[in-house]
């Protein structure tokens, strides 16, 4: 249940932003092992933002067929600013990000 009694919320009205409730969910999993902390909150956002990289070079690879090129791209993702702050905040949208380039990417493999 949340703060106001509502079990298995569809969003979770906190202070009025309605936040989605599949980062909440996930958040379940690192708690069980490592506890109620910081980590445990931004875990599947560090996670995907690490993942993120070899997803972009493979992407990038299957796009141009240039090995340098997707090493570039993976340099870029790994130090760009954005992925790194975005990565570390706790929020879903780069975990949807990692999960679109990952559907894209598999999209783009089976197709031939």
């Amino acid at each position: 249940t949340d703060e106001y009694g509502t079990v298995l919320p569809l969003n979770f009205p906190s202070i009025g932003d309605y936040k989605y409730p599949a980062l909440a969910y996930l958040n379940i999993l690192p708690a069980m092992f490592f506890g109620l902390s910081d980590i445990t909150t931004r875990f599947w956002t560090v996670i995907s933002g690490i993942v993120l990289i070899p997803l972009i070079y493979f992407l990038v690879l299957k796009l141009f067929d240039n090995k340098l090129m997707a090493t570039a791209a993976s340099w870029i993702i790994a130090l760009s600013p954005w992925d790194i702050i975005v990565s570390r905040l706790g929020y879903e949208n780069h975990l949807a990000l990692t999960l679109t380039t990952a559907g894209l990417l598999f999209l783009l493999y089976i197709s031939k």
